[in-house]
């Protein structure tokens, strides 16, 4: 079933079947899809605002996704270049998303991809398992908070010691 408007075409039917879906996983959700103009569109938890395919071929301009389109609720519009929504394929990785939500890390030199998470190059221990971590001088490098990672820092660091001659 479709319901057609002066502003395009929404399918009640397709809303209510992923509104379900979330639902049974235990998130509140809410039809947006009068607020928009051609996508069908829930809001989870108060917290994203998730576009539903409704197209064969991504235009964003004219609200086609043929894929799901996952943002901060308080988004505005999805556009292929928004940092904060990400373009997912299948109903399942939208549910790793919103188990595993999107995190950037940044420092004064460094970006570092989505997904990948800031590692020390001494112990390896990734960001959530230490106090704190921080750039080195080297390319790429990171040392966290750790004594022996810092004493490795400075040993790497130090060249050759000066003596009197």
């Amino acid at each position: 079933m479709t319901t057609e408007t002066k502003f395009g075409v929404h399918n009640p039917t397709r809303t209510t079947r992923y509104a379900s879906k979330f639902m049974a996983r235990g998130y509140e959700v809410e039809d947006s899809s009068w607020v928009n103009d051609l996508t069908d569109s829930l809001i989870i938890n108060d917290s994203y605002h998730i576009h539903i395919p409704n197209a064969e071929v991504n235009n964003y301009d004219d609200e086609e996704f043929a894929h799901f389109v996952l943002s901060p609720y308080d988004t505005d519009l999805c556009q292929e270049d928004t940092d904060n929504s990400q373009v997912i394929p299948t109903f399942d990785e939208v549910m790793y998303a919103l188990e595993n939500p999107h995190r950037k890390f940044k420092c004064d030199g460094m970006l570092w991809n989505d997904g990948d998470i800031p590692t020390c190059s001494y112990c390896k221990k990734d960001f959530d398992k230490v106090d704190s971590l921080h750039e080195t001088p080297y390319s790429g490098g990171l040392c966290c908070d750790d004594a022996k990672c810092r004493e490795r820092l400075l040993e790497s660091c130090l060249m050759s010691e000066v003596t009197e001659q």
